[in-house]
């Protein structure tokens, strides 16, 4: 038996789909991709380098390449360094998927990714009610039904819009999956198996309950249901749509502080920017509002500006932030120590004009994939990672980097595939 093959045909794929669906769970995580890690070692002379891979390496590892050529601007090198081992998932990840000879089956590690990401949330969510059955009566009698989603992220060892934003992408598959069958082969087996995965899914992300994620999915699946091209198109689109829409309105009318969470919490006294400790009781009317994030931003800019051309460095940039909040005498930013909430300001904030600069190049170049596969849940990714660092800094967390690292590392191995594809192609044609 050719092992290598079997592994690379058959393991790999679902190992990796595994690995997505654990991310979430850092400690867990950690350990799989250790795993694959070390498999890819012993497995070494399957690992192939060439310029253009190394290429696309080079766009997926911007946000460690920053750590590294900033490395010198650090009070504390200690702290730098604990911070490059944060970001070495954009080295491994890349050595493990986009220099493998393999070609990469997409098709079951998003199959997979479905299955093991939507069955873990089913067992997690249900395991929180069972053991917390008098805190979901509270929530669903409409008392402190704002904390349910973070209630059941913390149960589950993670945190809620970092969690929702994961949901997200998984919907998205799930429904991608789902017109794709429905597409193919409309065997009745498995678009059943895809719609429960789908609802499972949607009913995971509305009880995490994040604005962000949740928007962005609806105006995705609007935009995927209405022109994806399928047999019976118009009859499947309708029962699809209407099955999401009875879903949601469903949740709604257990949960109807969702809508003004959407509404009114999200723009409460936007002309308060500046003047947070003027506002009464903050926590419960502008923690996660606007107002707070545009007086964050604000007051990176004015610090930014102190030293735009290398940053304040890793190692001191949110202590100096935190320094910022009490010296301009904003008491509720201070005793929260929020951080910046924009990956484009933290970067700034960190690194600079250069550090800015290559925070849009890392993400168009997930723009420039999805332009060059066409791909509809790579526009997806895009479009979410992109709105979602911008309200908030995921590339700061475990569990956004290896994210991003995962499933950039995934579509520009697709895109060397297709690259290689057509070489053979234009060469026996």
């Amino acid at each position: 038996m050719n092992y290598r093959a079997y592994y690379f045909n058959k393991i790999f794929p679902i190992f990796l789909s595994f690995f997505a669906a654990t991310i979430v769970f850092r400690e867990f995580s950690a350990y799989v991709l250790a795993l694959l890690f070390i498999i890819s070692l012993i497995f070494y002379k399957e690992i192939y380098f060439n310029r253009k891979k190394t290429l696309e390496f080079l766009f997926i590892s911007i946000p460690l390449l920053l750590q590294i050529i900033f490395f010198w601007n650090n009070e504390s090198f200690y702290d730098a360094v604990k911070e490059i081992e944060k970001y070495t998932a954009y080295l491994v990840l890349p050595l493990i998927i986009v220099f493998q000879k393999a070609t990469l089956n997409i098709e079951k590690i998003l199959s997979w990714f479905s299955i093991f990401f939507t069955t873990i949330l089913f067992f997690g969510i249900l395991k929180y009610i069972i053991l917390n059955f008098d805190s979901v009566a509270q929530y669903i009698n409409g008392e402190l039904a704002w904390q349910m989603g973070y209630a059941i992220s913390n149960s589950l060892g993670s945190h809620a819009p970092a969690l929702n934003l994961h949901i997200s992408f998984l919907c998205f598959i799930n429904l991608h999956l789902l017109l794709y069958s429905l597409k193919t082969s409309q065997n009745i087996n498995q678009v059943f198996l895809k719609t429960s995965l789908l609802l499972i899914s949607i009913s995971a992300l509305l009880i995490i309950n994040t604005r962000l994620a949740i928007f962005v999915f609806f105006i995705g699946a609007i935009v995927l249901i209405l022109f994806q091209e399928i047999k019976n198109a118009f009859k499947y689109k309708i029962v699809i749509g209407v099955s999401i829409l009875i879903l949601t309105l469903g949740f709604l009318k257990i949960f109807p502080s969702t809508m003004d969470k959407f509404i009114n919490k999200t723009f409460n006294d936007i002309e308060m920017v500046g003047q947070l400790d003027e506002i009464n009781n903050p926590e419960e009317k502008i923690y996660g509002s606007l107002v707070t994030r545009l007086t964050v931003w604000k007051t990176v800019l004015n610090i930014s500006s102190s030293s735009l051309f290398f940053g304040h460095g890793v190692s001191a940039a949110h202590s100096n932030l935190f320094y910022a909040y009490e010296n301009m005498n904003q008491k509720f930013l201070a005793k929260y120590k929020f951080k910046v909430h924009n990956q484009f300001l933290d970067f700034l904030l960190k690194f600079g004009i250069l550090g800015i600069v290559l925070a849009c190049l890392f993400f168009l170049n997930i723009l420039r994939l999805a332009l060059k596969l066409n791909m509809p849940y790579i526009f997806y990714f895009f479009v979410l990672f992109s709105l979602a660092n911008m309200v908030d800094d995921f590339l700061i967390r475990y569990d956004g980097i290896v994210f991003s690292a995962f499933w950039i590392s995934v579509f520009s191995k697709l895109y060397i595939d297709k690259q290689k594809k057509l070489k053979l192609y234009k060469a026996f044609s």
